[in-house]
């Protein structure tokens, strides 16, 4: 796939058949995948749980957000928990990430309602986001974060800051297990 096409190019040499991009696994290479069993390992334990699946994006004006959550693999299975915890962290975010006045301007800080990176493979694909191989695993929730590089190394610099939106991120999980 698309990671031993970087790898090649990156002058990695041959790619490494056993190193497959998780997010890019087929249904038949789970049980052979090493992601796939960590997350399986750690889901062990009963009760709710949460998967946040960070990852890069480019900056705007490419999206129309620094920060994309993409809830898809929830909506996949229904809407209602899905629904739920983005209203969740649509008031959580909103202070943290409204008081950002560095960055480059973006329609939009951050966004819960992206119809582009939403953490799931359409099902005709037979491809499962780790988002979609976490919810198959149990966990009751499951995000698919991407952050523009302007937000990232922002992050890198101010710690706080990242703190923050890491709690704010745990808030909204707890406020919407109210109910399940």
């Amino acid at each position: 796939g698309r990671w031993n096409e970087l790898r090649r190019a990156c002058g990695q040499g041959e790619p490494d058949l056993d190193n497959r991009d998780p997010n890019f696994l087929k249904e038949g290479e789970l049980e052979q995948s090493p992601w796939y069993r960590a997350l399986a390992e750690a889901r062990r334990s009963e009760g709710p749980a949460l998967l946040i699946d960070i990852h890069g994006c480019r900056n705007p004006p490419k999206y129309d957000a620094h920060m994309i959550i993409g809830l898809g693999a929830m909506d996949q299975v229904g809407k209602g928990a899905a629904e739920v915890f983005r209203d969740a962290l649509e008031f959580e975010l909103k202070l943290p990430m409204g008081g950002i006045r560095t960055l480059p301007a973006a329609p939009q800080m951050f966004s819960c309602r992206e119809t582009v990176l939403t953490g799931a493979w359409p099902s005709s694909t037979g491809r499962l986001t780790g988002s979609q191989q976490a919810i198959r695993l149990g966990y009751s929730h499951a995000m698919q974060v991407e952050l523009s590089r302007a937000l990232r190394e922002l992050f890198e610099r101010d710690k706080a800051l990242c703190a923050e939106v890491a709690l704010a991120f745990y808030r909204a999980w707890k406020s919407s297990l109210v109910g399940l």
